[in-house]
């Protein structure tokens, strides 16, 4: 995984996003070294980044450590957050699916753009956001052209969400008993 082999060319020295060279040699970068050895907001800005090429291998082992780490701080003391491993899980899971169509389906897309909408949609399903988080992503991304398939993937992923449980928010309020207001008015006698 983060071997020489695994090297790939960097195109470009003017992309925001770091790119770790690790053991690679000149303006060359290994890209799991650059998802797992990078901040959070470089790795968001690597996904997002058009020029960057990510293997499954990476992307996989990526979503794999993020999802064991977010489920094993989740609810334990320590200020871990939901939000931003939300963000990650989804780029990487939305980039996946990007490089999927790119290779069998159309080949002009970019897996880039999927990153965005993958992040909103795995928000989506476990905090039940929807428009507030659509308008966090579009500033995120500054790009309008994304709101209609933005919103699209939000509504569907808060459906299927709302079909098997509630928020995640609304559970741990719940389990810490803290006074909750529910959605419904309460009926008089």
């Amino acid at each position: 995984m983060i071997l020489k082999s695994d090297c790939l060319e960097e195109e470009d020295k003017q992309i925001e996003a770091d790119f770790i060279q690790y053991k690679c040699g000149e303006n060359q970068y290994n890209p799991l070294a650059t998802l797992l050895l990078n901040t959070e907001g470089t790795v968001i800005k690597a996904f997002l980044n058009k020029l960057a090429i990510f293997d499954y291998a990476p992307l996989f082992l990526f979503f794999i450590i993020w999802y064991l780490f977010t489920v094993v701080t989740y609810g334990t003391a320590v200020p871990a957050g939901l939000f931003l491993p939300g963000i990650l899980i989804g780029c990487s899971l939305g980039r996946m699916v990007g490089l999927f169509i790119e290779t069998y389906i159309i080949a002009e897309i970019k897996p880039s753009t999927y990153a965005i909408i993958g992040s909103a949609s795995i928000l989506a399903g476990y905090t039940r956001l929807s428009f507030s988080l659509a308008v966090i992503m579009l500033e995120t991304t500054e790009n309008v052209g994304l709101f209609l398939p933005i919103i699209f993937a939000l509504f569907v992923s808060f459906g299927i969400g709302r079909i098997f449980n509630r928020s995640l928010y609304v559970g741990s309020v719940r389990f810490k008993n803290i006074p909750f207001l529910i959605e419904n008015v309460p009926e008089c006698n």
